[in-house]
């Protein structure tokens, strides 16, 4: 599913690129920025991928009734990043490509069958809603991810649902001439990464709920 889903938002954006800037090609690639994915480093592009994997615990469905030897059905959310890389055009382009994404994104947040047909049918619905990372979580995600820090923006994706029965679905053509993409998205998915990004995220977590609690308190 989530192989599915990250070549959608990659497709979608390209479309939205070329209708605001007249683009030739493809510019959002699937895949970590510096990664082997086959693309040439001194090229125009924004690289988008999944950064961390999360459980929805307030839609689990206690009424459920498991078939004998399986487990009900589990909601996650992924978080994905997109950073913008513009060699070849400078720095300000970078950041154009930033803000398309982010105008992208405020007009369609919430992806469906009627207005996104390319999502496989297992998918009825998801939303992308904007994260915000402070100064130290970025920088060390940065790190992390072993390349110099790039202009980015990240979006929490929610929800996908797997159950014990759901057949894998293929990864869609829009993004399979792009050499070698499908196979970053594995490497991503890595213990390291995910772990990395799932403690920023539950620092930043923390961080709002000691803020609301001292609110409360005054």
């Amino acid at each position: 599913m989530i192989q599915n889903i990250l070549p959608v938002l990659a497709g979608q954006l390209n479309d939205y690129f070329r209708s605001m800037i007249g683009t030739a090609g493809d510019i959002v690639v699937v895949g970590p920025p510096g990664g082997s994915d086959g693309n040439e480093n001194d090229k125009d592009r924004v690289n988008l991928f999944l950064l961390h994997i999360e459980e929805e615990k307030s839609v689990r469905n206690g009424q459920h009734q498991a078939n004998a030897g399986s487990n009900p059905p589990i909601s996650v959310n992924v978080y994905v990043m997109m950073s913008a890389s513009f060699p070849a055009t400078g720095y300000l382009k970078a950041l154009e490509a930033i803000s398309l994404i982010i105008e992208f994104f405020q007009g369609k947040h919430v992806f469906d069958q009627q207005n996104t047909p390319l999502l496989t049918d297992n998918v009825e619905r998801i939303t992308a809603d904007f994260v915000t990372w402070d100064l130290h979580e970025l920088n060390q995600l940065w790190v992390n991810l072993g390349t110099r820090m790039l202009p980015s923006v990240t979006y929490r994706v929610r929800l996908l649902t797997y159950n014990g029965f759901m057949m894998r679905d293929e990864v869609p053509s829009v993004v399979r001439h792009q050499k070698g993409g499908g196979g970053e998205l594995g490497k991503l998915m890595g213990a390291s990464l995910a772990g990395v990004a799932g403690g920023l995220l539950a620092g930043s977590a923390q961080r709002e709920d000691d803020e609301n609690v001292d609110s409360d308190e005054a």
